[in-house]
């Protein structure tokens, strides 16, 4: 083998990432979403409270598992039977999708597995990936022995999409179905 050719650079193409960082965006807003139904909630488990004013109380709470216990509190007291059990259900629901909405926000778009030679780069796969323990190859591959946590894919975000669209309406439905009707004083609501 000659000088030139152990000197001549190795050109990989690594897959694009847009896909995947137009995933997170829609990702952070779907579960927007799913916390303004929350707040929605909120506000018919607190009337006659006036609405915008709980919605806005239950947003200065701060952290989501503050604003979830806040309202499971709320829903204990006001809430009975199966009304009380699809509230509990709706909360763990959301609860559980925090988890990779939080993901969506801090973690990065990278390409997965890590790689120590040419031939490895050309097996990644672009990923939601967590903070490197080191800098060694920046936001362009992530290496898996920095940590134990596993990266989110295509694929877990298409699931995350999902599960946030079906908490969507059970939210709106349940806040609907304790809601007094429209011209009925609340303390005229049987719930």
């Amino acid at each position: 083998m000659s000088d030139r050719e152990q000197n001549e650079p190795i050109v990989v193409h690594l897959p694009p990432q847009e896909q995947m960082l137009q995933a997170v965006g829609r990702g952070i807003q779907v579960f927007a979403t799913v916390e303004l139904c929350l707040a929605i909630l909120f506000a018919s488990l607190m009337e006659p409270a006036p609405r915008e004013l709980s919605v806005v109380a239950l947003d200065a709470a701060g952290p989501l598992r503050t604003k979830l216990k806040i309202v499971e509190s709320v829903a204990d007291r006001r809430l009975a039977g199966t009304e009380r059990e699809q509230a509990r259900s709706i909360l763990k629901q959301i609860e559980q999708q925090a988890a990779v909405r939080n993901k969506l926000a801090h973690w990065t778009v990278s390409h997965w597995r890590g790689a120590s030679s040419a031939e490895d780069l050309k097996r990644v796969v672009v990923a939601l990936v967590p903070p490197p323990a080191s800098l060694k190859h920046g936001p362009v591959v992530w290496e898996p022995e920095s940590s134990n946590l596993k990266p989110l894919f295509a694929a877990d975000l298409d699931r995350f999409f999902a599960e946030c669209n079906e908490l969507i309406p059970a939210l709106v439905t349940l806040s609907n179905k304790i809601a007094p009707p429209q011209g009925q004083p609340a303390s005229q609501n049987p719930v």
